[in-house]
């Protein structure tokens, strides 16, 4: 929808987050061909929230232009537990 409303100078917000695409055991030739045609998508923000677990995903990202987007990494748990001992 967001490629067609780009074509066609319609009206979507412009934002795609994608939670997980590679738990689908989506193999590395189509990872990277996933990669790439976000890259692609301009004036748009895209958010991909991975668990890097194997070395095809690593690979896949260690392809990319690091100027075409921006890693974050979070260390550990994105979440916890309040209360939990390792906040004291």
């Amino acid at each position: 929808m967001l490629q067609t409303s780009n074509e066609k100078a319609g009206n979507h917000p412009g934002v795609l987050i994608f939670d997980e695409p590679a738990q689908h055991s989506i193999v590395i030739n189509d990872m990277e061909q996933f990669f790439n045609s976000i890259i692609k998508l301009n004036k748009s923000q895209v958010i991909v929230g991975i668990t890097v677990k194997d070395s095809d995903t690593r690979q896949a990202i260690s392809k990319l232009s690091e100027d075409k987007y921006n890693l974050i990494k979070v260390p550990n748990k994105a979440f916890r537990k309040f209360g939990s001992e390792s906040e004291k």
